[in-house]
């Protein structure tokens, strides 16, 4: 059942959670004779998002009243949260592992507040970042992205809604000696999405994905896709048959199948070409849903929606803290990080929308909320000051 939205409650329930447990990450680690507590490092690391500044240089142009722990020190305790089991593997007490379930919070908060109240189109897909540290086996090979100094990164794959609100639903990091592979991969962040209570229409990928292996994975799963067509000989060959003509719109549906080593997948190939507003479009993708003539219009823009997902990206990359650490979980714990402020960022928005008030901008959002967390986070919920 949705629930009554009450903007000024709701905002406190979606921010109290996310002071309580920036505090709790860092509260273990503080000895009693610092100078700073466990709500300096978070509004430190925070405010140098906000100003799009390096850690090490916002300390060290900011640091007026020498109580703000250095980067040294901000690194360190960081790290000191990543607690390590007999396998390798985070505890679930980690630092990253509160991060990310405060992100997951602000779904289900989403959720509860009858923001995602139906079934939503979501995108998948890989980001890289590259990275200029010492080699480790964490990393992968990247000489296709160019970048500037490097060919190594290190990769996360995310799951966004490309619907309203367009919020992070999962992430996982990708390791090459993890044994994640892409159908894995998928049926994780598509589980754990389910497991928050999302519901899923269209799942669109792109055609880095297009393997028997992972079209079965989400047949078993009951999901549905878009996915395009990679150009190989038998795919220009269906592509070109039987092309059917109906109000100025070619198109062709094909049953086919994807084979892949052992593994073999039945999809529908669908071949479409149409103008809208004076452009014309020529798209082909693989589906395992019912098209006609009626809706390959509505599916072929549809995929459209997927570039939501590089936006997102765009607007993590303005919370991505800037770092010169080599430490890979800090990095790791940084970006996790930046997910969970872009989340609440598009939360907050949801709801002072309703309220009448002016969408708060990304930028603005992460300096209001670097200079209340101190104040804020001692039991005190305010709103956040609209007129940064």
């Amino acid at each position: 059942m949705k629930q009554q939205i009450t903007p000024i409650n709701d905002i406190k329930l979606v921010k109290k959670p996310f002071y309580f447990g920036i505090r709790n990450i860092f509260k273990d680690n503080i000895h009693k004779q610092s100078k700073y507590d466990s709500l300096d490092i978070p509004s430190t690391l925070i405010n140098a998002i906000g100003r799009n500044m390096y850690i090490e240089s916002y300390v060290r142009n900011y640091n007026n009243n020498r109580n703000m722990p250095s980067a040294d020190t901000l690194f360190r305790r960081v790290k000191d949260t990543h607690v390590v089991c007999n396998d390798n593997e985070y505890d679930k007490n980690s630092g990253s592992d509160i991060i990310s379930k405060m992100v997951d919070l602000t779904v289900t908060n989403a959720k509860s507040l009858g923001l995602v109240d139906k079934k939503i189109n979501v995108a998948i897909d890989e980001h890289d970042e590259p990275y200029y540290g010492h080699s480790n086996n964490k990393l992968i090979y990247t000489p296709y992205h160019k970048y500037r100094g490097t060919d190594k990164a290190y990769r996360l794959a995310t799951m966004e809604s490309v619907d309203k609100p367009r919020m992070t639903l999962s992430v996982i990091r990708k390791i090459p000696l993890d044994g994640i592979d892409l159908s894995k991969e998928v049926r994780l962040l598509v589980g754990h999405a389910i497991s928050l209570g999302i519901m899923i229409n269209i799942l669109l990928m792109d055609r880095g994905y297009l393997s028997a292996k992972v079209l079965k994975a989400l047949g078993n799963m009951d999901i549905n896709y878009i996915i395009p067509v990679k150009l190989n000989k038998k795919a220009k060959r269906l592509m070109d048959t039987n092309m059917n003509e109906y109000n100025n719109i070619r198109y062709s549906i094909i049953k086919t199948g994807i084979s892949s080593y052992k593994d073999k997948a039945e999809t529908y190939l669908v071949h479409v070409i149409y103008n809208k507003n004076g452009k014309k479009y020529d798209f082909a993708f693989y589906t395992n849903m019912d098209a006609n003539m009626d809706n390959i219009i509505e599916l072929a823009e549809l995929y459209r929606k997927r570039w939501c997902i590089e936006n997102g990206y765009l607007e993590k990359k303005e919370s991505k803290e800037k770092t010169h650490s080599y430490t890979m979980y800090v990095r790791y714990f940084l970006y996790l990080l930046a997910i969970l402020l872009y989340n609440l960022w598009i939360l907050i928005n949801c709801i002072i929308s309703i309220m009448g008030k002016t969408h708060l901008i990304f930028i603005d959002f992460l300096i209001s909320l670097g200079r209340s967390i101190k104040r804020e986070g001692n039991n005190r919920y305010k709103m956040i000051n609209h007129n940064v």
